[in-house]
């Protein structure tokens, strides 16, 4: 019995001991399957007889059941289908048959842990740890994910820490998000406390799945002369996208931020009809006029006007026996009804002060013109204007350049077509793209339709490898087999095309800058203006523009030159009578009033409405000190500090070192106007900044190195530092440098809402996109 009982532990541990089977199927998984014998031993005749298999089923086919898990085998036979979409097998030790989904096999692996656990565990420790899962390990085929190296180091701080495991991606979604997403707009609202003045850029921007979304961001300035910009929010349009549903988005985005519209000093846009016609308030009978100003429309009466007042009239006819009755009504001070006349009513007038303080508050009491006086009696013909919506002027560049290409002449339009098409050629070419790289050592740029410096660039790539290399063209396929190589005319007149562009590409880059734009918009476009003006008429002569660095150079592109001062005039025009593009352009230190001379404007009646300009924001200023002084003082406001550096020193560094720059070249040839009294404390220290020079374009890093690189001048770094000189001047100039003078913020939004809302993640809900757009793009809060 012993031996008996010995030589039977003694069989079960050499099958315990037994290695499995390995099977390599298709895909590359090894699964471990268990000795066939046993299912032999299990199906023997001298074994219970196995039930009935399930009615309506079909066994299902082996070479299925070879991609089958090891433990499906193990304790699980005559696999079967059945019509119903259910999977019916055979338990091996309960001799049942048991029903599950085809998807899902739980309920089988269910059953073995609770009803045969110690079956289930002695197959579990002898396949190892991960065997009876549904798949094998990923762990030999997984990679490493390289990741920034400061993010890693933070996350490898973090793991680090005792105790600390980090968050499933339930609890990351469920509740970090949203608190993430809490704390950082609690940041942003005590940044926009910090502001008197901000800016909103708003756009629509439309998904891959063509789902269209506006979006809003902001930018302003701090007490502390600090700038900064914040995403708001993205929010999904349904419908169309028209002008009253743009607006009520805003009016519901200032709301849900708490954002008093006295605050919103400027909503920059591009210049779609449905953003126009949402900020173009008009009341009735008040029609703009075509040089801009508003007049009044006057109507002729139609005789139901008259129809109308005449029944109105035959209501009030009274008979001739009770007129005594009104006299003496009216004679008698003391009567009842009289006293009831002249009593006020506390309700109209509470009603009265609340309809005045929401027109306050609206967006009609936003446009305002501003007519300067000269020596105190008389009016200037020049006059500014304001308004609460302003396009954004790298759009409008854009389309001034789109303009002039539509202008060009054939030859210059067959040119660019040309090198279009070698460049198109050369990037679809393997060989092409190493030959060129090898060649001059960089890539061909190709055209994007959204951007017109793209095609810029890529012509100025095609001229400079033509230019290192001349024999270029002679080895590359697409330039002798695909297309004909670049003739010498036409890479003259490429090269004309790219000298006219490059102040425009300077222009576009300064606009969309993430530092103060709004002072460079206008002498961008007087300086724009004078180099594409290449003749001027003088004594009844054309003669060459002494101004224009183009004149007498350009021989082939004249039309597209003429086609591009056109545009810019009829599309930038309007900003020379723009009070905040003519103050800013003015309180910029490196331009102040050297682009007057050339606007063909009168210096003094400019200045004079700049000054009443001032004097009307001072009075602002002061009239709202009460209101914004508990805020200023814990910050140490900028208007009362007296800590401040010195004035930035005019003086010009090395000029080997300076970088030269085509745009802004023409305005700095001319001293600036001599000294003008003022009438307040503002206007002297205006009158004392006019008077002094400009500051330079760039300044030193460390004006104490001689070597020092030199970086462009900041112009709220120059306010914060002369604010102790400029005491009342300060605060007006840095509210209105904070204006920005496109809406590149949330255009830069859009390319990272593209980047989230990848494909991949195409299905994500607004709120969850929203949430991560708000992080990512305001995490320099933190």
């Amino acid at each position: 019995m012993l031996l008996e009982e010995s030589s039977g532990q003694a069989n079960e541990i050499d099958i315990l001991d037994e290695p499995p089977v390995q099977l390599l199927t298709a895909d590359g998984i090894q699964w471990q399957v268990v000795d066939s014998g046993n299912e032999d031993e299990e199906t023997n005749p001298s074994s219970p007889k196995n039930p009935d298999p399930p009615p309506n089923t079909q066994p299902i086919p082996a070479f299925k059941q070879n991609s089958f898990p090891a433990w499906r085998k193990e304790f699980f036979i005559d696999w079967r289908e059945g019509t119903n979409g259910k999977v019916h097998c055979l338990c091996k030790i309960c001799r049942k048959y048991f029903a599950g989904s085809k998807d899902a096999f739980s309920n089988f692996s269910l059953h073995c842990e609770r009803k045969h656990l110690v079956e289930w565990n002695r197959f579990t420790q002898r396949q190892g740890p991960s065997s009876h899962h549904q798949q094998a390990s990923i762990t030999a085929y997984a990679k490493e994910t390289k990741i920034n190296s400061a993010r890693q180091q933070e996350l490898d701080r973090l793991l680090g820490i005792p105790g600390y495991k980090a968050p499933t991606d339930f609890t990351m979604r469920r509740r970090h998000l949203y608190e993430e997403y809490d704390r950082i707009k609690s940041l942003v609202i005590k940044k926009l406390k910090q502001s008197r003045s901000i800016t909103l850029m708003i756009d629509i921007w439309s998904s891959k799945r063509m789902c269209g979304y506006i979006g809003f961001s902001l930018e302003g300035v701090t007490f502390k002369y600090e700038q900064f910009t914040a995403f708001l929010c993205l929010r999904q349009m349904t419908g169309r996208h028209t002008g009253e549903a743009i607006l009520a988005e805003f009016e519901d985005v200032l709301s849900e931020w708490d954002l008093n519209i006295k605050t919103v000093v400027r909503v920059v846009t591009d210049s779609g009809s449905n953003m126009i016609r949402a900020f173009n308030l008009r009341l009735f009978g008040i029609q703009p006029e075509e040089n801009g100003e508003v007049g009044q429309v006057e109507t002729e009466p139609s005789e139901e006007d008259f129809a109308g007042d005449e029944e109105e009239m035959v209501e009030l006819v009274l008979d001739s026996a009770d007129s005594d009755c009104i006299v003496e009504l009216f004679q008698s001070r003391n009567h009842p009804a009289f006293q009831a006349l002249l009593t006020a009513d506390l309700d109209e007038e509470e009603e009265f002060e609340e309809i005045q303080t929401s027109l306050d508050n609206s967006y009609l009491n936003i446009p305002r013109a501003t007519v300067g006086v000269l020596e105190g009696i008389v009016e200037s013909t020049y006059q500014m204007s304001s308004t609460l919506r302003a396009s954004c002027k790298a759009h409008d560049l854009q389309l001034t350049v789109k303009d002039g290409l539509k202008a060009v002449d054939s030859p210059i339009g067959a040119a660019l077509k040309h090198c279009g098409a070698i460049v198109n050629s050369v990037r679809h070419s393997v060989i092409d793209t190493e030959e060129v790289f090898k060649s001059v050592g960089f890539h061909l740029v190709a055209k994007n339709v959204t951007r017109w410096n793209s095609e810029l660039y890529s012509v100025r790539s095609v001229i400079k490898a033509v230019d290192t290399d001349p024999q270029l063209q002679n080895r590359l396929n697409a330039t002798t087999i695909k297309h004909p190589k670049l003739s010498p005319l036409e890479i003259k007149q490429l090269k004309e095309v790219v000298l006219v562009l490059t102040p425009f590409q300077e222009a576009t880059d300064d606009f969309q800058g993430d530092n103060e734009t709004i002072g460079t918009v206008v002498p961008a476009f007087i300086d724009l203006l004078n180099k594409v003006t290449l003749t001027i008429e003088s004594r009844g002569k054309t003669e060459l523009n002494p101004v224009s660095p183009f004149a007498g150079k350009i021989n082939y592109c004249k039309t597209f030159v003429d086609a591009l001062r056109t545009s810019l005039e009829t599309r930038f025009s309007s900003i020379l009578n723009d009070s905040v593009y003519v103050t800013g352009a003015i309180l910029d230190p490196r331009f102040k009033t050297n682009w007057l001379s050339f606007s063909q404007l009168n210096q003094e009646d400019v200045l004079a409405c700049v000054r009443q300009e001032i004097e009307h924001r001072y009075n602002c200023m002061r009239d709202n000190e009460s209101a914004t002084e508990s805020a200023e003082v814990g910050g140490r406001s900028p208007e009362i500090s007296s800590n401040a550096a010195n004035q930035l020193s005019s003086a010009e560094g090395p000029s080997s070192i300076k970088r030269r720059r085509a745009l802004y070249s023409t305005l700095h040839s001319r001293p600036s106007r001599p000294a003008s009294a003022g009438r307040s404390r503002v206007l002297d220290e205006f009158d004392i900044y006019i008077n002094e020079p400009n500051s330079p374009m760039e300044h030193q890093k460390n004006p104490m190195d001689p070597h020092s690189i030199f970086v462009p001048l900041r112009p709220l770094k120059y306010w914060e530092e002369n604010q102790h000189r400029f005491r009342f001047l300060a605060p007006i100039a840095r509210d209105i440098l904070g204006i920005p003078a496109t809406s590149a913020s949330i255009e830069r939004c859009f390319s990272t809402a593209l980047d989230i809302f990848a494909i991949k993640r195409i299905n994500m809900k607004v709120e969850l996109l929203n949430m991560l757009l708000f992080i990512k793009r305001n995490k320099n809060f933190i």
